[in-house]
C-alpha cells in the first residue's frame, strides 16, 4: 500500500513544554528543528529500537487562533489537529468534517488562575468568592463548548481515587455575589488577560460577572506575550488548563497549591496547615488516607480559601484526515508513534 512520507499536525505555542532543538529521547522521531514560533519538524530516526518509523517526517505547525486552524485544515494544509470547543457545533453540521470528530476525555481542570499577592487586590476572600458565585458553570459548559466538558465540582479530576463524587457543582447564585460586592462598597477592579483560545471563555465569564455587578476587563494578548507577563507576575486573573501526567491527587494539588510551588506558578496560594496537609500525604503509603488528606485540601482551598475557581472538566476533540491511520491524542499529547499516512486514500490531496 503506497505511504507518504509526511505528517502535518498543530500544536499551540507552549504545548512543547520546553524551547530550542536540545532534546534527549528514545523514539521513532528526533528533532530537526524548532524555531518556537511557526513549526517544529521531526525527522526519522534510523536508530530507533522499535524498527524502522513509517514516515520521513512530522511537521507540527503552531496556530495561536483557532478559528484560523480548522480552515487550514479543511484547506489540506495540516492534516491532524484539536477542534476548539467553542467551534464544536459550527463544524458538526459541516459535512466535511463531522464525520472526522474525534472526542476524548482529559485529565484536566480549567479555572480561574489568581494572583494572590497583596499587590493584586484579590487578598479580601468575599472579592474572590464573590466571582465564584456569580459563574453557572453548567450554561458555559452547555452554551460556549456545546456540552464538550463537565462543570466543576472541585480542582481534582473525576479520574482520581479522591475526587469527591458527592461534592455538587460550585454554587451559582448572582444574587449572593451582587450582595457581597454591595457590602463592599465597590465593585473591585478585575482583569482577566487571556489567550486568543481562551476568549470565548474570558467574554462569557465577563458576561456573567456583569450580571453581578461585577466589573473585569478582558484582554486578549497573544501567547509569546502571555508567557512573557505571566512569568514577571503581572497578571491579576487568567484562564488556565491543570493537566496532570498521571489521576493522583499529589500531581494536582501539591504541584500547585503548596506555598512554595505556587510562587512558581504565580498564584501565590499560602496556607500553612494546606502545607502541612500536602507534606504528610506525600509521605504517606495508605492510599485512603492520602485520598481523604487531598478531598480536605480541595474543598479548603476551592470552598474556602477561593485560592483558584474552578470551571470545568473538559472533553476535547481533535480531526483527522481519513488518510492518516492511527491518529491518537491521550491527554493532550499527540502520539505519533504508530500513526501512517496512506496516500491511495480518496481525500489525500495530489502532489
Amino acid at each position: 500500500m503506497p505511504r507518504s512520507s509526511r505528517a502535518v499536525p498543530a500544536l499551540r505555542q507552549g504545548m512543547l513544554g520546553c524551547s530550542g532543538t536540545d532534546y534527549i529521547g528514545t523514539g521513532p522521531y528526533k528533532m530537526e528543528s524548532n524555531d518556537d514560533t511557526t513549526e517544529v519538524v521531526l525527522v526519522r530516526n534510523d536508530s530507533y529500537h522499535g524498527g524502522k518509523p513509517p514516515l520521513d517526517e512530522v511537521r507540527y505547525r503552531y496556530f495561536d487562533d483557532v478559528n484560523t486552524k480548522m480552515p487550514s485544515f479543511k484547506n489540506g494544509d495540516i492534516d491532524w489537529c484539536d477542534l476548539d470547543g467553542s467551534l464544536l457545533a459550527t463544524y458538526q453540521k459541516d459535512p466535511d468534517v463531522q464525520d472526522l470528530i474525534v472526542s476524548y476525555d482529559t485529565l484536566g481542570t480549567y479555572f480561574v488562575a489568581l494572583d494572590l499577592s497583596e499587590r493584586k487586590g484579590l487578598e479580601d476572600v468575599d472579592i474572590r468568592r464573590a466571582p465564584s458565585l456569580a459563574i453557572d458553570r453548567d450554561t458555559l459548559v452547555a452554551t460556549v463548548l456545546s456540552g464538550a466538558g463537565r462543570p466543576a465540582s472541585g480542582f481534582l479530576i473525576p479520574q482520581e481515587p479522591s475526587f469527591d463524587d458527592g461534592a455538587p457543582v460550585f454554587a451559582y447564585n448572582p444574587d449572593e455575589a451582587a450582595e457581597i460586592i454591595e457590602e463592599k462598597g465597590e465593585s473591585p477592579a478585575l482583569s482577566l488577560q487571556v489567550r486568543a483560545q481562551d476568549q470565548n471563555v474570558a467574554v462569557a465569564l465577563q458576561d456573567f460577572w456583569s450580571k453581578a455587578d461585577i466589573s473585569c476587563e478582558v484582554s486578549t494578548v497573544d501567547n509569546g506575550v502571555w508567557a512573557q507577563d505571566r512569568a514577571a507576575g503581572n497578571l491579576q486573573m487568567t484562564l488556565l488548563g491543570w493537566f496532570p501526567a498521571y489521576a493522583d491527587g499529589d500531581n494536582n494539588m501539591y504541584t500547585y497549591f503548596l506555598s512554595t510551588t505556587a510562587q512558581k506558578n504565580s498564584s501565590f496560594c499560602s496556607n500553612a496547615h494546606v502545607d502541612e496537609l500536602l507534606v504528610a500525604a506525600r509521605a504517606s503509603t495508605d492510599e485512603e488516607a492520602r485520598a481523604d488528606v487531598y478531598r480536605e485540601v480541595d474543598d479548603i482551598v476551592t470552598r474556602q480559601d477561593y485560592a483558584v475557581l474552578p470551571l470545568f472538566y473538559p472533553k476535547y476533540q481533535f480531526v483527522a484526515k481519513d488518510y492518516v491511520e492511527g491518529a491518537k491524542v491521550g491527554n493532550l499529547i499527540y502520539h505519533v508513534r504508530g500513526v501512517d499516512i496512506d496516500v491511495s486514500k480518496e481525500d489525500y490531496p495530489a502532489g
